[in-house]
């Protein structure tokens, strides 16, 4: 079948934070009297979101409290990692603060073609669902970087079901009301968004986390689905 529409990821595929998360960490923390590196928030940044990841479940949230508190947790022990064992914990009031400032435009930058793909999308008719393993600051992110006209944001919490589940990528489908192989997901996970296509049933692009999506890779990609179809 021909391609019909196009599900973008978020995170690494349209967009990253910026300057990067352990820069924004460092940036907000000192606004609450906590003065760390950087360069150590970001050295912990990764393995910390990884382990709460794996102890949490579903992952970034069942629903929007949920995703809240997931989100609290990797802050609390990326924090804990860089201020050492004797260290108290940081508070709630600098885990809402990080939380809602990475639901700000201003704290992340389009990856270079992300917005030129879904311009052209639009003028080709494919409407564009962008399907994240995110909350609900997803939807004020995408209005505030300028990422339009886009059909729908669905993030996981919607659904308490993330990537790789395919539940997100068969609700696009629905609500373009096409058929999930008429559905091409884009992203940069070959775990999550690979994953999440092959059980959906759509073909997928996957993309560099550093480079996001290419305009010229997304054009081939549908071309060759289409030529085969």
């Amino acid at each position: 079948m021909a391609i019909r529409g196009v599900s973008f990821d978020f995170h690494g595929t349209l967009a990253l934070p910026y300057p990067s998360p352990g820069s924004i960490y460092a940036e907000v923390a000192a606004e609450h009297g906590y003065q760390i590196h950087a360069e150590c928030l970001n050295q912990h940044f990764a393995s910390a979101f990884q382990a709460i990841r794996h102890d949490r479940q579903p992952a970034y949230g069942a629903d929007e409290s949920d995703a809240r508190d997931f989100w609290f947790a990797v802050i609390q022990r990326c924090f804990a990692q860089c201020l050492g064992p004797e260290q108290p914990a940081v508070t709630e009031v600098l885990c809402m603060a990080l939380f809602t400032a990475f639901g700000q435009a201003q704290r992340w930058r389009l990856l270079p073609q992300a917005a030129a793909c879904i311009q052209w999308c639009h003028q080709h008719h494919l409407p564009v669902v962008i399907c994240s393993n995110f909350d609900a600051r997803l939807h004020g992110l995408v209005r505030g970087l300028g990422l339009q006209p886009v059909h729908d944001v669905l993030p996981s919490s919607l659904t308490g079901l993330p990537k790789p589940d395919p539940e997100l990528l068969l609700l696009a489908s629905s609500l373009l009301v096409i058929e999930p192989e008429e559905l091409l997901h884009v992203g940069d996970s070959h775990a999550e968004d690979g994953g999440a296509a092959q059980a959906a049933g759509c073909p997928w692009l996957a993309v560099s986390r550093s480079q996001g999506v290419v305009l010229t890779d997304l054009q081939q990609r549908i071309a060759e689905l289409n030529a085969a179809s």
